[in-house]
């Protein structure tokens, strides 16, 4: 059985990883009245430095079929010394639209493939850089973090759409960035899979369909992230998410009848504290240990393990697994996290709501950091 907090979160994650709901808060009635703004004086105000307040009205567009196209037309027309700016706007625009809350059937689609329109259009661009320009490197790593957080949990971002901007990328940013990027899009299909999971009857055994289904794209995650694991750089963050794998095979094993113990992936994530100083990388690390270790029959373990991560960050999960412990032991322990837990609620998100979004929970300082290139 999925325990509480699982279902809980998962519920969570499905609504908040999306760009829209992790970065913004649109006032949607200002919005609807808005009078959508041309590219052309919108673009001027972003060569003059104003960004914040060009984003601001990018949020305000009502139409990004037609924006986007506009977009293309004035961008096209730059001025060769404007091209980093050109690029910039592009991708700022993008953002805008992966943000806009849909308000019809059949939105998403359209706001979707403007957006990925729209960040064509500034790689595009980029890729006349030189590899070493410092706003080529700042602008590429932000696009791939846009890129990342709108996979999920939209399932219309395709593999093929996603290995095509790596492909892009390519030569021009860190191998290990990219190796832990395609892991992470992989993985993002395991947390629908999961997700489906949490809604529907987990105990029952899968059909042989579902179960090769299951299998299938497990396999297909594992193998990215295990390649993603070679590089230095990413090594702790792919070891985290082979470890949360890990737990998922373990349940699937579980629903099929079969008891099986935690795979190699949560014994190498047991050096997680040792592995990284990152809070988040720690908190996930514990709190995949913890849920494995429920699996295996080990309350003990695990509290020790829920406990660590909510050391490591208070994010709401981890109290929340350990007040579904509690529950399920019929008993209240030493150190109540219900208090704890419903502190929580005006804190900072927790890492788990933002974890099939990848780089994305970066996005606000990547886009700094390239916005900054551009002075």
């Amino acid at each position: 059985m999925i325990k509480p907090w699982l279902l809980v979160s998962l519920a969570a994650v499905t609504v908040l990883t999306a760009p829209g709901a992790v970065s913004t808060a649109r006032v949607a009635i200002a919005t609807e009245l808005a009078q959508s703004p041309a590219a052309e004086p919108l673009f001027g105000d972003y060569a003059n430095g104003h960004f914040a307040e060009v984003a601001v009205e990018l949020a305000n567009v009502r139409d990004f079929s037609a924006f986007e196209t506009d977009v293309e037309r004035v961008l096209r027309n730059a001025r060769p010394e404007a091209e980093e700016l050109a690029a910039a706007f592009a991708l700022e625009a993008a953002h805008a639209a992966y943000s806009t809350r849909p308000r019809r059937v059949g939105d998403i689609t359209r706001l979707t493939t403007a957006a990925r329109r729209l960040l064509e259009v500034g790689c595009t661009i980029v890729r006349r850089k030189p590899a070493s320009s410092e706003f080529a490197h700042r602008w590429m790593l932000a696009s791939l973090s846009l890129m990342e957080g709108d996979s999920y949990p939209v399932d219309l971002l395709g593999v093929s759409a996603f290995d095509k901007h790596l492909d892009h990328l390519k030569g021009r940013a860190d191998p290990g960035v990219l190796a832990l990027a395609r892991g992470v899009n992989r993985e993002q299909k395991v947390g629908r899979l999961v997700a489906e999971w949490a809604v529907q009857d987990i105990d029952r055994p899968l059909s042989p369909h579902e179960l090769e289904r299951a299998q299938a794209t497990l396999r297909s995650a594992t193998d990215a992230l295990t390649a993603a694991r070679t590089y230095s750089n990413v090594t702790a963050e792919a070891v985290v998410r082979l470890g949360f794998l890990s737990t998922v095979q373990q349940q699937l094993m579980m629903t099929q009848g079969h008891a099986d113990r935690p795979g190699r992936a949560v014994q190498e994530l047991r050096t997680v504290d040792s592995m990284t100083a990152d809070p988040v990388l720690r908190y996930l690390g514990h709190l995949f240990l913890g849920r494995a270790d429920e699996l295996s029959g080990d309350p003990r373990s695990a509290r020790d393990e829920y406990r660590r991560a909510v050391s490591a960050t208070p994010g709401r999960s981890g109290y929340l697994a350990l007040a579904a412990l509690d529950f399920l032991a019929g008993s209240e322990s030493e150190s109540d996290p219900s208090p704890e837990l419903a502190s929580l609620q005006t804190r900072a998100a927790d890492p788990w709501l933002e974890y099939f979004a990848g780089s994305y929970r970066n996005w606000p300082q990547l886009l700094e950091d390239m916005r900054k290139a551009l002075r």
